[in-house]
């Protein structure tokens, strides 16, 4: 009996195949209004399924360029998962990111905006937001963009911080220092708040509040060399060079790239006639970086106090051709011009080197060129 058990349950599927292809018939010529609209919105639904899958592709593989550097393929991508999904907060964030990484600070902005539209309580694009009108000098616009994670973030320091970073920009020196020293109490370790407050109390003249928060600082942390290089230009404002060249030895120990600290210790050396230290210095600024104007500014002042003018005039030269508005270059060029008996290049220089800003320029011009 077993050998008919393949033939009825050939029987029975065919019979089910029958069943099935019937009720297809229906759904196509047959179905009633409501039938119709539940077909089409499954239908609907699975479209919009396979569009947000799709939208999440290529806002995985966007995620993956950017990790690997790939900042303009990543915007692409981006770029497709938000056709595709246009409430895609995240992708319109992520877009962002890569455009403020390559320096597209303008660019970036609507993107964060749109994503805080779409998720009014993104903290990380309120912060970037405010980083980007930071960069484009929108200092209004960063500051009320810090002001209102200030609000949500009452117990962090880093609102406060980057607030007083904006404030400082702004010649808003005392509201700084508030907005640092409220960082420092929240965050008594952090020592760019030190570093930044410092600054503040410079601008201020409070020359000794300014010392202590740099030395803070650096106990925080000594392998900064931003932190050297700061408390030697403070110790150089005080007059004590020989704690200005310690302090600008130490940023070159603590990070041997720093060209700042070459200029700026290279300075002192010159202004204590230590004129082969100071060109050393300055030399090695420039092999750090070839394009820093005020070194070829100070090889220049060294050329002209030994009376080797011309040396002198190539390096003013370099140094107007890195920056063409550098006054005190066109005030030194104007200078050793006049020693070369090139009376209307040097009234042309320290007419330029006034237009720059430069007071003793006028000086040097109403006398010999009117």
């Amino acid at each position: 009996m077993n050998k008919f058990f393949p033939i009825l349950f050939s029987l029975l599927f065919l019979t089910t195949i029958q069943i099935l292809l019937a009720q297809e018939t229906k759904k196509e010529s047959e179905l009633n209004p409501e039938e119709i609209r539940y077909r089409d919105s499954i239908a609907a639904i699975n479209e919009e399924s396979r569009i947000l899958q799709a939208s999440q592709e290529a806002y995985n593989t966007g995620i993956s360029q950017f990790e690997n550097k790939e900042y303009l393929l990543s915007i692409s991508s981006f770029d497709k998962a938000i056709s595709l999904n246009p409430g895609f907060s995240k992708a319109f964030f992520n877009r962002g990111m890569a455009r403020f990484q390559l320096g597209e600070f303008g660019k970036a902005i609507p993107d964060f905006t749109k994503a805080l539209e779409l998720e009014p309580d993104n903290l990380p694009a309120l912060y970037k937001r405010a980083d980007a009108n930071t960069q484009t000098n929108e200092l209004d616009k960063a500051l009320t963009d810090y002001q209102k994670l200030i609000q949500k973030e009452s117990n962090s320091y880093k609102p406060y911080y980057h607030a007083g970073e904006v404030l400082f920009l702004m010649g808003k020196y005392e509201e700084a220092l508030q907005s640092f020293s409220k960082s420092v109490s929240l965050k008594p370790d952090h020592a760019r708040s030190y570093n930044d407050r410092a600054s503040c109390y410079r601008k201020l003249e409070k020359l000794n509040d300014a010392l202590n928060d740099l030395n803070k600082a650096i106990q925080l942390n000594a392998k900064e060399a931003l932190f050297h290089n700061n408390l030697g230009s403070l110790k150089y404002f005080m007059k004590d060079e020989t704690g200005a060249i310690s302090s600008y030895s130490n940023a070159i120990n603590a990070d041997g790239t720093y060209y700042l600290a070459f200029n700026n210790r290279g300075v002192v050396y010159m202004d204590k006639g230590q004129t082969d230290k100071a060109l050393a210095d300055f030399n090695s600024c420039i092999s750090l970086n070839p394009e820093y104007a005020p070194a070829y500014n100070n090889k220049g002042i060294i050329a002209h106090q030994k009376e080797d003018y011309s040396a002198a005039l190539k390096e003013f030269d370099k140094a107007i051709k890195l920056d063409p508005e550098y006054g005190m270059a066109y005030l030194n060029r104007g200078i050793t011009k006049e020693m070369l008996k090139d009376g209307d290049g040097a009234c042309n220089d320290w007419h330029k080197a006034e237009e720059a800003g430069i007071k003793l320029a006028s000086k040097y011009y109403m006398i010999d060129c009117q």
